[in-house]
């Protein structure tokens, strides 16, 4: 009867049914409560949800110690590991799963963004042969050649690194489409040219508490978070879908009506629409924040096509934009697998492309700002980190707290692609990477030609 259960729970997880997933898991449990197929799944649903839910790690532990022998579980016990900072037991874990499975290439992976590796390092030649062998699945060889890339740009091989870097780009199919990205910034400058954002200011909630920080993935928007995030009045919200969810459902109630294309639907929603969205998004973060915040920071990085809608919404909110070299930005996106969307990432054209989009809008906003904008270059946050996390904290009207100078030690979730280095000290060593390629990297050069330093 569990057995027919299970495959309703799981049916219904796939399906994008939660919820029921989540019941029949518990119904499980209430009378096998060591099944751990529904320990180990029901954690599993637990943690997409809530990257720190104490539940849903142990939900899974126990799974693992009822079948320590599963590799499954405990990859994704060190993945849960990883996201909260226990990042030498995640190394273990990971080392753990691939002794019992050795063709994981998902735990290659995600081990591989933990290590320096040097040139001797068996797991290299462990890679390229599990990468050389047939019968790959196509996501196995996508998660070998980043692993890969990674390792060889580690040991200086970036000749090679690059070819397994484009190889494994080449297999993410993720859709992206330019045109559309470009008519949409197009409008929203012409929109913002009319004064349709400043003159509907008074609309939203007056709270100082939203800090937005926005930007490119890879830009150095989670080190800024983490900065901010350190500071104990300020609370880490991490990557929020709330603007671009209410942008979406504004955008349909309008369009229903046949009033207004993209961002020029934001004159014709009611002023009281704004308030609601705002307080909606208030009491979403009172729930999930601790007792005593004053500021809490979004770092969902797009939210940069948003400034309009934010400056309606938050009218005293403080948007913060972290700007990085642009082929250094191009350089460390080619080389990430993200966990989900990201879609320009994975070809140069289309990465060109689209920072040659994001320096249009932002460049367009830092000189027509529809709400308190400060810029923070990547490159002086890391040389000078005290200096530019006090511009940071002062930006946000906070007094100067002595923890910003150790955001590595916070001990909160980082649920993005940046969470191992936001866990180190600040470093400069990835200024100046793309150099390494950049005799690769034409393609990506020629549509930021004169947008950035040689």
């Amino acid at each position: 009867m569990s057995r027919v259960s299970l495959n309703q729970a799981v049916h219904d997880q796939q399906s994008g049914n939660f919820s029921k997933a989540e019941e029949r898991y518990r119904t499980i449990l209430r009378t096998e409560p060591d099944n751990i197929d529904a320990l180990h799944l029901l954690g599993t649903l637990l943690w997409s949800r809530d990257k720190s839910s104490v539940e849903a790690l142990g939900l899974v532990l126990q799974a693992l110690q009822l079948r320590p022998d599963a590799p499954v579980i405990r990859h994704n016990y060190a993945s849960m590991l990883t996201a909260t900072g226990h990042f030498d037991e995640a190394i273990r874990s990971y080392r753990r799963a691939i002794a019992l499975k050795p063709d994981y290439a998902e735990a290659y992976f995600n081990l591989s963004g933990f290590l320096k590796f040097e040139a001797h390092d068996p797991l290299i030649g462990q890679m390229k042969a599990l990468h050389a062998k047939e019968g790959q699945s196509q996501a196995e060889r996508i998660h070998l050649g980043f692993a890969l890339a990674k390792a060889l740009d580690d040991i200086g091989d970036y000749d090679n690194a690059f070819a397994y870097a484009s190889e494994a780009n080449a297999l993410v199919k993720r859709p992206f489409n330019l045109e559309a990205h470009e008519v949409h910034v197009a409008e929203i400058i012409k929109v913002a040219r009319k004064t349709v954002f400043t003159k509907r200011r008074s609309f939203g909630s007056r709270s100082p508490a939203p800090v937005f920080i926005v930007g490119t993935p890879r830009s150095g928007s989670t080190l800024c978070e983490r900065i901010l995030a350190a500071h104990p009045q300020i609370y880490g919200a991490g990557e929020l879908t709330m603007i671009g969810n209410i942008n979406a459902q504004m955008r349909q109630r309008v369009s229903e009506r046949n009033r207004g294309t993209i961002a020029a639907y934001l004159r014709h929603v009611p002023a009281v629409e704004f308030l609601r969205a705002a307080d909606a998004c208030l009491e979403m973060i009172n729930q999930r924040a601790p007792a005593g915040y004053l500021r809490f920071t979004d770092k969902m990085p797009f939210n940069f096509f948003h400034l309009g809608l934010i400056a309606l919404l938050f009218p005293n909110a403080k948007v913060i934009h972290v700007r990085r070299h642009l082929m250094d930005t191009a350089t460390s996106c080619f080389f990430q697998h993200f966990q989900k969307g990201n879609g320009f990432t994975y070809s140069q054209e289309t990465l060109g492309d689209f920072l040659r989009l994001y320096h249009w809008l932002m460049s367009f906003w830092q000189s027509n700002p529809p709400v308190a904008l400060h810029t923070v270059d990547y490159e002086d946050l890391v040389q000078s980190p005290e200096a530019e996390a006090r511009k940071l904290i002062s930006f946000v009207g906070l007094d100067w707290h002595d923890a910003c100078l150790k955001p590595e030690a916070s001990a909160a979730a980082i649920a993005t692609a940046s969470r191992w280095q936001a866990r180190q000290p600040v470093t400069t060593s990835s200024i100046g990477r793309w150099k390494n390629y950049q005799h690769h990297f034409g393609r990506i050069a020629g549509r930021l030609d004169g947008l950035y330093d040689p």
